[in-house]
């Protein structure tokens, strides 16, 4: 709609979560790090906890891609019910069929296939993203997983990414001998108010921006409103360009954010702003 008004080759605000326009804010770099430390050095099971909309997703996305030439990632972006249902999901990875009458054998065929893996110097990582709407069972299950192991070293890496509630269920007296065996955990927060204009710069440089086109009174402003959630900051940005390009501005400016503020809902936009 926009792009040619700005001389943008693709969206720079897009939704999805492309691990291409992921900036490294201060958080992010220390929950890649921590992430990456706790399957390289085979430390069993880390959790990454974050709000809505800050880059849980996108983090994983470029954590699979880091880890691609050394490892096997068993990606899961939907949660799983029950321990036969996460079984049945790793079996089907692995291109094999589960036995519906029999969870034991799946299990030792599991084993078998990780442990072929292992003899191949290939690692597995099950990465589970959204892992706080597992059901318990499938949660209770991943002790399991985390049990298979040779003498030297576990056959399994496990990576979960959800929302605070995570860390909470993991915490309970029903999930303690799950969340015991959390090796490696870290917390992704929102952008730092002076993150937000060189993460705004970042996803404009990626879409082929080449200049500033959003002014400091703007982004400011931005950073306010949307409390550094980078959803809500990507929300804004989209709605002000457009609203700068329907009045023929070149750069967006204060009052076009003001403008897309009136506009959107007040439980979307300032939920996390106490404005």
């Amino acid at each position: 709609m926009y792009l040619e008004h700005f001389c943008l080759s693709e969206d720079p605000f897009t939704l999805a979560p492309d691990p291409r326009f992921l900036y490294f804010a201060h958080g992010h770099r220390e929950a890649l790090a921590s992430l990456y430390y706790s399957v390289i050095e085979g430390r069993g099971c880390a959790v990454m906890a974050g709000g809505v909309g800050v880059g849980k997703t996108a983090l994983l996305y470029h954590l699979r891609a880091k880890l691609d030439e050394s490892a096997d990632v068993i990606f899961l972006s939907c949660p799983v019910a029950d321990k036969n249902e996460l079984i049945h999901t790793l079996l089907e990875w692995f291109q094999v069929d589960a036995d519906p009458s029999s969870y034991s054998r799946n299990w030792r065929q599991l084993e078998a296939l990780l442990q072929s893996r292992r003899e191949q110097d290939r690692g597995v990582v099950l990465m589970a993203d959204e892992a706080h709407e597992f059901g318990a069972d499938a949660l209770k299950s991943l002790r399991v997983l985390l049990n298979l192991e040779t003498p030297e070293s576990k056959l399994l890496q496990i990576v979960l990414a959800g929302a605070p509630a995570l860390t909470a269920r993991l915490a309970s007296p029903e999930l303690e001998s799950v969340g015991q065996r959390v090796n490696v955990f870290c917390q992704l927060p929102p952008l730092a108010e002076a993150e937000v204009a060189p993460y705004i710069q970042h996803r404009l440089a990626v879409a082929g921006g080449s200049r500033q086109l959003f002014s400091e009174a703007a982004t400011a402003l931005i950073a306010s409103i949307s409390g550094g959630v980078p959803l809500k900051i990507n929300r804004l940005c989209y709605q002000a360009l457009s609203c700068a390009w329907l009045q023929g501005d070149r750069q967006v400016k204060e009052d076009a954010v003001w403008q897309v503020v009136q506009d959107m809902p007040l439980p979307e936009v300032f939920v996390s702003s106490g404005v």
